[in-house]
């Protein structure tokens, strides 16, 4: 009986199964926060208690720098000036506190107010985000701008000013008859100072210009501002937000022109009826030691 010779298969000739390496995980541009500090605490409350709003939102994009998604979002700051709040790998803002190192309010308000995330979560005090969280916090955005209420969101007067000085025009184009806001209808409408019909004779009527478009009699509204004036600046009857007239917006777009030279920011603080002075009540002693051991550094 003929034996059949078993060969063991050559070694070399065996197809090695080659490892596929799992991807490295992302790693965070900056240390993690597990706690928010004691100055980032004050910066929270600060976003929450003073009056913040977001102007603008744009598309979102592609960070040059850092890759990942990012969007840019305008924020009024507490005193009238116009902030630029970029949320991506590494989040910023330009105004003085964020350029200075620190978590400025601005992207706070951002992160609890426009994104809406819960002032526990560990995302509102990040330094920097993970891919996977910025995917979570612009859906979140998403979701919420246009759900936005007014105690967010700045008046259409602000947005509408911001839009046109970004289309660069001019701070006198409002003395072309251009108004703020649509003019409503008079007929058949009463006047929400004296109740008595407005008619038809707009030589007769005023109405506010920057907000809300509501139409008075001329010599209700004279009356109103003439009352208001000796106790504090004239605001609008039906929307509250401060009156201006034609040639006090024209006047005040071109102060808003000179401190935007000075300061290096747009200011629209008058259009949303805000302060130029800081209300410091929300400040925290150390806070301000800090700072002015800062500027004596430089």
């Amino acid at each position: 009986m003929t034996k059949t010779k078993i060969t063991s298969p050559n070694k070399g000739s065996a197809k090695r199964t080659k490892k596929i390496k799992s991807p490295a995980p992302e790693k965070r541009l900056k240390r993690f926060r597990s706690k928010p500090t004691i100055a980032i605490g004050s910066r929270i409350e600060r976003a929450i208690q003073q009056r913040l709003f977001l102007v603008e939102v744009s598309s979102s994009t592609t960070c040059p720098h850092h890759g990942g998604p990012s969007i840019t979002l305008n924020v009024l700051g507490s005193t009238g000036n116009v902030y630029e709040v970029t949320i991506s790998k590494i989040p910023r803002c330009n105004c003085p506190d964020h350029t200075r190192g620190n978590l400025c309010k601005h992207l706070l308000f951002v992160m609890l107010k426009v994104v809406g995330l819960p002032v526990n979560s560990a995302l509102v005090y990040q330094s920097a985000y993970l891919t996977n969280e910025l995917d979570e916090i612009l859906a979140m955005l998403q979701a919420r701008t246009l759900r936005l209420g007014r105690d967010v969101v700045a008046n259409e007067a602000v947005r509408q000013r911001h839009t046109d000085m970004k289309n660069g025009e001019s701070a006198d184009a409002v003395d072309s008859g251009t108004s703020l806001v649509q003019r409503k209808e008079v007929e058949g409408i009463d006047c929400p100072i004296c109740f008595e019909e407005l008619g038809t004779d707009l030589s007769q009527l005023t109405y506010c210009q920057q907000t809300c478009g509501t139409n008075f009699h001329s010599g209700c509204m004279q009356m109103w501002t003439g009352q208001a004036a000796q106790r504090d600046d004239p605001t609008c009857p039906n929307c509250r937000q401060p009156w201006m007239d034609k040639k006090a917006i024209a006047h005040d777009r071109k102060k808003d022109g000179r401190q935007n030279q000075d300061e290096g920011y747009q200011n629209l603080g008058n259009l949303q009826g805000q302060s130029l002075v800081r209300d410091t009540s929300t400040y925290h002693s150390y806070d301000w030691h800090d700072s002015y051991k800062r500027r004596r550094r430089y």
